[in-house]
C-alpha cells in the first residue's frame, strides 16, 4: 500500500464512485499487515462521504487508539462524532484536541475546534459553556465560521444567535 494508491481511492470517491472506493479500502485493509492507520483514515473519509457516520467514527476511533494519531485525526473524529449526533463524544474529542495542541504549541486547529466545541455544547444544552467556547474561537480567529453537521456553513454570529435562542 502506498500514498498514491490511497489518493487514487480518495479521487475515486470524490468523483462519485464512493462504493467502489469503499470496496478498495476494504480490500486494502484485508491485505495490509502491520500499520493500517492510513487505510483506516481513507476509509473513514469515504464513509463520511457516504454519510455513514457511525462506521466512519469507528475507523476514526481505531486510528486514535493506534498510538499513531496526529492532531488532525482528533479534529476529524470530533467532526464525525457531531455528524453522528454524538455531541458528548465530540465535546470530549475537541477538548482533547485543544489540550494536545496546547501542549505541542500548535494553533492550526484552535479556531475550528473551539467553534465546533461551542456547537457541540449548544447541542448538549450547555449554553453558557457554548458561549465561552465561541468567545475562544473568536479570539483565535475573529472571522471564524465552520460547516456544521449537514454541511451548512455557519458564521460566529449565527452560532451566537442559536445559542441565545436556545438558552431562553
Amino acid at each position: 500500500m502506498d500514498a498514491a494508491e490511497l489518493k487514487q481511492i480518495e479521487r475515486l470517491a470524490e468523483s462519485g464512485r464512493k462504493r467502489e472506493a469503499l470496496e478498495r479500502c476494504d480490500s486494502l485493509l484485508e491485505k495490509t499487515t502491520g500499520r493500517k492507520c492510513d487505510v483506516l483514515r481513507t476509509r473513514a473519509y469515504v464513509l463520511a462521504l457516504l454519510q455513514e457516520y457511525e462506521r466512519s467514527l469507528s475507523d476514526r476511533r481505531a486510528v486514535l487508539q493506534s498510538g499513531e494519531a496526529h492532531l488532525g485525526d482528533y479534529f476529524r473524529a470530533a467532526q464525525c462524532a457531531l455528524s453522528a449526533h454524538r455531541a458528548s463524544e465530540a465535546d470530549s474529542l475537541f477538548k482533547e484536541l485543544l489540550a494536545r495542541e496546547e501542549r505541542e504549541g500548535g494553533r492550526y486547529f484552535r479556531p475550528g475546534a473551539w467553534f465546533l466545541l461551542a456547537y457541540a455544547q449548544m447541542e448538549l444544552g450547555r449554553y453558557e459553556e457554548a458561549g465561552k467556547s465561541l468567545d475562544q474561537a473568536l479570539l483565535a480567529d475573529p472571522n471564524c465560521g465552520m460547516p456544521v453537521p449537514g454541511g451548512v456553513m455557519w458564521s460566529s454570529e449565527r452560532l451566537r444567535q442559536d445559542i441565545s435562542k436556545r438558552a431562553r
